[in-house]
């Protein structure tokens, strides 16, 4: 996927949010779809910005 070690730490302590190419690579890594994938980051975006 071509990320860093940092990057996917940042990803686990919520500083940061995969862009949509890492995510299109992880649901077809995961058999997960998209959408699933959107709602999870809608998530995380939320938590962190206090929706």
């Amino acid at each position: 996927m071509f990320v860093t070690r940092q990057t996917v730490s940042r990803w686990e302590q919520d500083k940061k949010l995969p862009n949509v190419h890492v995510l299109k690579t992880l649901s077809v890594l995961y058999g997960i779809p998209i959408d699933f994938m959107s709602g999870i980051i809608h998530y995380w975006a939320c938590a962190l910005s206090s929706c």
